[in-house]
C-alpha cells in the first residue's frame, strides 16, 4: 500500500520514530486491528460508552496516543460520537453511533476536534489549491500569498512541499518582472 493511502491521520506525530511506528501499523494491520478491538469495547459498552481511560483500562499496553488516535479516528468516520459532559475521571465518554438518537444534539460531538497541527495542514493544503488555481495571477498576488504562508505554522511535510512551490513560484515572479 503506497505512503500516501495509509490510514494514518491519528496515528503519528511529526517526528520520524512516530511517522515510522505509524506506517508500520497500517501496513501490518495492527492499526485496523486495533479500532476494530476498541469499537468493539465501546459497542459492548452500550449507551454508557467509553472513556479513553476505560479504553486503557481494557487494553494497558496501549499509550494515551495510540487510543485517543483511534477514537479520534473512529469519530471521525462518524462510527462514534462523544458527548459533551465528562465522567468522574474528567473524561468525554465515547459512544457507538448507534445510540446517536438516545441523546440531545446539544449533549454530544458529533465531530471531533481538530488539533492545531491537522488545522494547520489543512490551511497549508488550502492556500496550496487556491494559490494552485490562480497562478496565472500576476507577482503581487504571488507576494500576498507568501505573506499568508509566513502566518501559518505548519508541519514539516507540508512546509517542505510549500517550499518546493515557493521557489517555482518566485522563478516566475522573476520571469514576470524581467517580463514587465
Amino acid at each position: 500500500m503506497p505512503s500516501d493511502q495509509l490510514d494514518l491521520d491519528p496515528g503519528f506525530v511529526n517526528r520520524p520514530a512516530s511517522r515510522d511506528r505509524a506506517e508500520h501499523e497500517s501496513r501490518s494491520g495492527i492499526w485496523a486491528n486495533r479500532k476494530s478491538l476498541i469499537l468493539s469495547e465501546i459497542m459492548k459498552a452500550g449507551s454508557r460508552g467509553l472513556t479513553w481511560r476505560d479504553v486503557w483500562k481494557i487494553f494497558p499496553d496501549l499509550h494515551h496516543g495510540q487510543i485517543s488516535g483511534a477514537l479520534s479516528k473512529l469519530h471521525q468516520e462518524g462510527r462514534i460520537f462523544a458527548l459533551r459532559s465528562k465522567r468522574d475521571d474528567r473524561c468525554h465518554p465515547y459512544i457507538d453511533e448507534s445510540f446517536r438518537h438516545f441523546f440531545d444534539v446539544r449533549d454530544r460531538f458529533d465531530h471531533p476536534i481538530k488539533t492545531q497541527t491537522s488545522r494547520d495542514a489543512e490551511i497549508g493544503r488550502a492556500v496550496r489549491e487556491m494559490f494552485a488555481k490562480h497562478l496565472h495571477l500576476g507577482a503581487e498576488c504571488k507576494r500576498d500569498y507568501f505573506l499568508c504562508l509566513d502566518q501559518i505554522r505548519l508541519d514539516l511535510d507540508e512546509y517542505r512541499a510549500l517550499i518546493d512551490l515557493r521557489l517555482m513560484v518566485e522563478d516566475t515572479i522573476e520571469t514576470d518582472e524581467l517580463g514587465q
